[in-house]
Parts: C-alpha cells; structure tokens; sequence
C-alpha cells in the first residue's frame, strides 16, 4: 500500500467500527482522537500555518495499527468472499489443508491465486473496490508477482500485464526472513554474519571494558539472530563462524584480531557460578526457540499455522508422533530437529483415557521414567489406557495393572480433557496424602532447600542421616509448639472448644472473597461459614502470597476455603464468591496451562472431596460480611480465627448477609 497510514478514509473507518459491532460510544471516542488532529510544519525554523487534516491516521499513535488492521479486514472479507463464491482458489499446501488466499501483515501483503485471467481480474476487482472505499492505493511499482515452475511464459506475461506488476523469482524476504531456503544454506543466511561484522567492526572502535563487552556481546550481538532462529536452524558452519566472530570481539584489543584466546568459547558458555561467562550456546538456543514452535503445534491445534502443518506431515497423528517424511520444508527439518528435546520433557496428562495408549506415550507420572516398561501386549488393536480403568468406580483394574505392567504409582488427576503438560508442573499432586504427610513432605523439601544453599554458599554438605534427623527433631519441635498454642488457645476461649463442628450434610454456606489493601496492594482472603438455621460458626482471613491478579487472588482464595472446609469434615453446602468468571472457569478447567489453571484444577478437586457440594456467584452486596473481614487490622499481617463467636465488627451485618 502508498502512504497506507495517510490516506486512510475517516467515514470508512467509522464505518468499519460499525459494522464490527463496536458500541456507539466508543465509537464516537475513537473518531474523536482520529479526527482532533493538527499540524504545524518548520520552514526555516518557523511554524507554519495550522493544517487541519481530512483524512488519515496518525502514525505513532498506539491507536494506529489496531485501526489500520481493522479497516484491513474489509480486503480479507472481500478475497474470502470471491473465494467461497469459487473466483478465486487459495493455495492448498497438501489435501485437506485449509485453503490461503491471502496472508496480510499491516501494510505488506502476500495474495495467492490460481494463474489464469478470470481469477486475476477478480483479484484486480478486490483490491479496486477496496482502494475505492478504504482511500488506499495499491503500490504496483514496489510490488511484484512470482509463478510456479509449471506456469507457461505466455500466462505469465498475461498475468503480470493486467496486474501491471514486473515478474519475481521469488519476492525475497517477507518479515525479515527469507522466503525461499535454496541448496546453499549458507549463503541464505549469510546476512546475519554479515550485519554481526559491522556491528563488531564499530564496536572495535570503542575503548570498553571487558563489562562492556559482556553487555553489548549478550544484549545485541547474541540478541540478533533469534528471529531467524526461532524459524529456521543454522547450519553448523554458519553457528561456529558466528561464535567465532564472539570469541575473537571478546578477546581482541582495539581491532586486533592477533590476541590470545585464553579460554575456549565452550567454557565461557557456562554459568557463571560454575568458572564461565554465561553466554549462550547458539546451538542449544536455537533448539529451544524451535521447541516452541513445536509446542504450539502440539497445543494450539487449530491455529493455522497447526492446520497447515498437520495437513502436510502428520494427518492423522500429532507432532509428538510426526516423522520427518518425504520432501520436506526446510522449516519442517528445523522444527523437527527439536522433537527431541521437546518429547524429554513432555508429558501427557490424562484426561477421559480415550486418547492415550499404554505403550509408547509418557503418561505414568515419574519424572525419571514416565513410559510403561513391560512388554507390549499384541490383542489385535491397542490398548488405551481406559481399558485399565472401571469405568463405573473410576478406579484402576488391579488385575489388569498386575497383568501388563508394573506400575508404581498410578494416581494420576483427571479432567474433561488430555493434554500435554511439563512434568514439573503437574507431577507430584499430593492431594492424596493426609494433611499430616504434606506437612511431612513440605519439610523434607525445606531441608533439601536448606542442604543445597549451604553447599553452594558455605561449602558444607550434610549427609542424609544427618538430614532426616534434623528433619525429626524440626518436626517434633513444631508439633509441641502446636500442641501447646492449641491448649491455650482452648483455655482462653469462653466460647467453646476450639474446633468447629461439622455441619450436617446440605446445611452450611461458605462466602468467600479476596482483596488487595494499601498502597503495596497487598493480598488477602477471607471466608465466613454458617450453619444450617444461618448461624455464624467460623469466620477466618489471612495474606496471600499472590502477585496483584484479581481473579488469581479469588481462586486461591477459594482453595484455602475449600482446604479448611475438607480438614474439618464439610461436605453437601454451598460455597459462595462474587466473582463470576471464576465459575465459570470451574466448568473449562482444563484450557487453562498457568497457575491460575493448576490452583483451579486443585479447587474442582477438593469440592469433588466435598459431596454434595457446589460453588455458585453470589453479588457484592450478599458477600459483605466476607469482604468487611478485609478492614481488620490483622487481614494482611496474619491469619486470624474466630469460630462460633463472630468479631465485633462484622456482628450489625450478619443479619443482611443470606
């Protein structure tokens, strides 16, 4: 597009915003920051006259290119529309890829069509009636237009005439990346050698420190071939010139290249606390990057660039599966050079067991060995793992796990859905144990922590006899303490004993809520529980340890809840809180891959240990007397109790609460 910002239309941006749906108001709001628009310009250092524009949106405004990509949707709305009435057909990279007429990047535009007049015409009508509305024009003279190798000379001549366009080979680079990778890799990517040169020979210039150095090696020198590499790998040549240029910047004086270099560059990739510098491997880094790609396309299924992949190379498994195959793209070879690195800690987490085979999938959850080691069983189809599972009880076949395999430790959680997850986020559940072993576990972990800090800190690693020991007396010690506070606190009530009584099935409601306080935006809960007849039993708050997220606050909020009400025997109530997209997001657990899904995965098993319980959306004004419990002096210090007897300063609202 020429001048695609300035000559942007006002009324058809109106009319965009329009007809997407956006509300009147706000409408009205975004037409008044385009359209309050003046300008001034120097001539021999004096302001001109005030220009008033008609038309156009201001670039570096932050509003721009969100405006720009919506008034664009109108060209994609026309090719889509040509081409589900059959004027135009998109480029198909294998059978029952999605089609691709178009891919649109702010201002540069990639138009796939089928080479003959009728279909160019069409193209040549879409983009006319979108300059007419719109106010754009079409930039011919820097745009081009590349055929097939199929394409006959005389087709090709036809086609660029109408689109008054010059022929291309290819069109180059397209978002800073080369388009089409050729035989000679090297010479495709020699330009980040090159931009890496001139940066090292301005550098060498400069009188710098070995700090200096270091910032400018680790910030840009090594920052600038990530955007390649998070697309294609480099070819081992290209890696070790590059990281020869490094070492040679970091060892030479003043544009020297002579120097010694008094430590290879593989040791100074090593962490710092282990003697190295701490700078990058390229090759590992660029794995890693490719790894991600291969992370959406093992998750993100339905995204295009999934659909498009899946379609070419693995129809009917997913890329934990794929091979590399017959013919493939050089994006293809690089990501799949990185399914190794991905499937070494990728694991899958079962859901309803449909999906899952027993053999050749790691699902048991063992961070060492997650497949099952037996010999695979030949019945005539393949086993899943639902055929070790009751599928009446939910539980696991014994028989059959004494059969098959050996498995040591079979409880794994479960969800609406199968995905797969990093072991170190879901391994280890431990809602199965008592609150007395998780206590038990959380110091063996304290311990470990302790060990590790003075053996990297003070030199002093103590063996595992010691250890445990301590861990025992630690733990006694803390019992006692427990013991006593119990006691006194008992002693010092006048309101009876110091545990609530369970309440009878279907008779108590919980409120819960969650809040930030001061200027730190501290974080706390709050819940308050009542009997069946609407009696106060407990209220309690406590701080959170939970960065400033509203609704990450509300879950966790609602797990400490639950926690207390399974401990003390709960079970058939209700609980209340007034946040609305956290009941809903109970029903959609599993979409959620971040803390926020992991603690939310935790409350829909606890209120399943509640039976008969539920979780429902309360408003603000039933939910006060929870959320008042945030005005105590002690809300975001430490945790309070009062069970039976309510506070002083929640009592006149009790009344208004249900």
């Amino acid at each position: 597009m020429a001048k695609a910002y300035d000559r942007m239309e006002w009324p058809f941006v109106n009319d965009m915003l329009v007809g997407l749906g956006f509300d009147a108001k706000w409408i009205q709001l975004i037409m008044m920051c385009i359209q309050a628009v003046q300008y001034r310009v120097l001539v021999n250092g004096r302001p001109t006259e005030v220009i008033v524009p008609s038309r156009g949106l201001r670039q570096g405004d932050p509003l721009s290119p969100y405006l720009f990509n919506i008034c664009a949707e109108r060209l994609s709305l026309l090719l889509q529309d040509s081409q589900a009435k059959g004027r135009i057909h998109g480029c198909r990279v294998a059978r029952g890829a999605p089609p691709i007429s178009h891919l649109f990047f702010v201002d540069d535009s990639l138009l796939f069509f089928k080479a003959n007049l009728q279909e160019t015409q069409e193209v040549k009508r879409c983009l006319s009636v979108y300059e007419t509305f719109s106010g754009q024009a079409v930039n011919f003279h820097k745009s081009s237009v590349s055929f097939s190798r199929n394409t006959q000379e005389e087709m090709r001549d036809l086609v660029s005439g109408t689109l008054t366009v010059a022929q291309a080979e290819d069109f180059g680079k397209y978002l800073g990346l080369p388009s089409v990778i050729g035989r000679n890799r090297r010479a495709v990517f020699a330009y980040i050698e090159k931009k890496l040169k001139q940066r090292f020979g301005s550098w060498n210039k400069r009188l710098l420190t070995k700090a200096g150095k270091e910032v400018l090696l680790k910030s840009v020198a090594q920052a600038m071939p990530t955007y390649t590499m998070s697309i294609y790998l480099l070819s081992t040549t290209l890696r070790v010139s590059l990281e020869r240029l490094m070492n040679r910047y970091w060892w030479g004086q003043g544009g020297n290249d002579g120097s010694i270099h008094w430590l290879a560059w593989d040791r100074m990739c090593k962490p710092k606390k282990y003697g190295g510098m701490g700078f990058k491997r390229l090759h590992e880094f660029n794995l890693a990057l490719l790894a991600k790609q291969g992370w959406r396309l093992l998750t993100s299924q339905k995204s295009l660039m999934a659909r498009v992949f899946k379609a070419r190379y693995f129809p009917t498994t997913s890329f934990y599966e794929a091979v590399l195959g017959g013919n493939p793209s050089y994006v293809w070879r690089s990501i799949m050079a990185s399914q190794n690195l991905l499937k070494s800690g990728c694991r899958r987490r079962i859901g309803n067991d449909r999906d899952t085979q027993i053999w050749g999938i790691p699902w048991l959850p063992d961070l060492q060995n997650p497949y099952v080691d037996s010999v695979q069983v030949d019945n005539g189809h393949d086993l899943l793992v639902s055929d070790l599972i009751d599928a009446s009880t939910g539980s696991w076949k014994n028989d059959y796990l004494q059969q098959l395999c050996s498995v040591s430790n079979s409880n794994s959680s479960y969800c609406q859905q199968e995905f797969c997850a990093w072991a170190e986020e879901w391994l280890g559940d431990d809602t199965v144990f008592s609150s007395e072993m998780q206590g038990r576990i959380c110091g063996v972990l304290h311990s470990i922590w302790t060990t590790r800090n003075s053996a990297v800190w003070d030199a002093a690693m103590p063996g595992p006899s010691v250890l445990l020991c301590r861990l025992h007396a630690q733990w006694s010690a803390w019992k006692d303490t427990e013991l006593r506070r119990v006691a006194a606190s008992g002693r010092n009530s006048d309101t009876g004993p110091a545990h609530a009584s369970p309440a009878t099935p279907g008779t108590f409601s919980c409120f819960v809520d969650a809040g930030f306080h001061g200027p730190q935006r501290a974080p706390a809960f709050r819940f308050v529980v009542y009997g069946g007849d609407l009696s106060f039993v407990v209220a309690a708050n406590s701080p959170l340890a939970c960065p400033y997220d509203p609704l990450l606050a509300e879950v966790m909020a609602l797990c400490e809840a639950l926690s207390w009400l399974r401990i003390n025997g709960y079970s058939g109530g209700s609980i209340y809180t007034d946040s609305s997209l956290l009941v809903s997001s109970l029903i959609s657990v599993s979409s959620f891959r971040n803390y926020f899904g992991f603690t939310l995965l935790a409350c829909k098993h606890l209120v399943n240990a509640l039976p008969g319980s539920v979780v429902c959306y309360v408003n603000r004004e039933a939910n006060q007397v929870a959320h008042s419990l945030s005005k105590h002096v002690a809300a975001v210090a430490e945790r309070s109790v009062w069970r039976d007897v309510p506070p002083s300063f929640i009592q006149s609202m009790l009344a208004n609460t249900i």
